[in-house]
């Protein structure tokens, strides 16, 4: 888990919080890459979640700026993973296995993008609400052809933002290991039950 503790917050369920802690380790601590689209980071939250270049992390979900990305406690980070990311993309809903993916996508690659790819690859109309009919249609899918057409989903986009912006290359790498580390890691949720 890098050099992060392991936080334990209430009424956060153990997959939430497992894949919480996961992408923390995977994002590091307070980053400022000039070539990162996402600006300032901490803990992989940006200062551009909000939709406004204005150096600070909107923490209480309101639109408006609140911290510095440096001053942003892991606490914090577990929160808005948990409400902006896990609960917003109706992970708490999804079978484990695909919920897993579906947040890891959110944050890495957008929740519209996350919710649409899912719908996509179950075969049901990609309005990027998940509902009833995504639901049904998710619980109806042979779940590693799911996780398997997810992750393609995933790539290809990979691909076509390093094709649009060749400065994006040096991240590819990064990206691919990224989707297929959590490709492998939701292959064995599914295989043992759980959370891996």
């Amino acid at each position: 888990m890098s050099e992060f503790t392991l936080i334990i917050v209430e009424n956060i369920p153990p997959a939430a919080l497992q894949a919480i802690h996961r992408v923390i380790g995977l994002e590091g601590g307070y980053v400022h890459d000039a070539a990162d689209r996402g600006g300032k980071t901490n803990f992989g939250i940006s200062d551009l979640r909000d939709g406004v270049a204005d150096g600070l992390i909107d923490i209480n979900l309101d639109g408006l700026g609140d911290i510095a990305p440096e001053n942003l406690t892991y606490e914090q980070a577990v929160s808005i993973y948990y409400k902006d990311y896990w609960l917003a993309n109706q992970c708490n809903e999804l079978p484990t296995y695909i919920a897993v993916m579906v947040f890891d996508v959110a944050v890495n690659q957008g929740g519209k993008f996350a919710r649409k790819t899912l719908q996509g690859a179950a075969g049901v109309n990609t309005d990027g609400i998940i509902g009833g009919k995504t639901l049904a249609a998710v619980s109806q899918c042979t779940e590693l052809q799911l996780l398997h057409e997810y992750t393609q989903l995933r790539v290809c986009r990979y691909a076509s933002i390093v094709k649009r912006d060749i400065t994006q290359l040096k991240f590819l790498n990064g990206w691919l290991n990224r989707a297929f580390d959590v490709l492998k890691e939701c292959q064995m949720i599914w295989l043992f039950g759980g959370h891996a």
